[in-house]
């Protein structure tokens, strides 16, 4: 299980798709939507299931892929309407950092022990 995966290989039911409205593309136009949607999918309480056995080839066109930077609009739309989520990501390792992309370890650890809360 993840909470989200890319919209380049994405298999979903059109009912599931129609009833948490599809993309969003107007508060998302450069990117995320995937992510967006993959989320709101599971507050619905439905699984985003990923397996390493499909096979997809993803022809980009460089002129019209962009890359979403950190403090765009888009990025802080995101990180404000699923804060809490992404701060609690059960498919996320708790020992790791969530201040860098690389997967660095949490010093301090993210979340405290709880045989040590007082």
């Amino acid at each position: 299980n993840f909470s989200a995966v890319s919209s380049a290989c994405l298999a979903i039911r059109s009912e599931v798709f129609d009833e948490v409205s599809g993309f969003y593309a107007e508060n998302l136009p450069n990117g995320l939507f995937d992510a967006d949607l993959c989320l709101r999918i599971g507050e619905k309480g439905y699984r985003i299931v990923w397996t390493p056995h499909a096979e997809c080839v993803q022809i980009v066109d460089s002129a019209t892929e962009k890359a979403v930077s950190r403090n765009s609009p888009e990025t802080v739309y995101f990180k404000r309407r699923y804060e809490k989520i992404l701060k609690n990501d059960l498919f996320y390792n708790p020992n790791l950092s969530l201040d860098d992309e690389n997967f660095s370890v949490a010093i301090p650890p993210r979340f405290e022990k709880v045989w040590r809360k007082s």
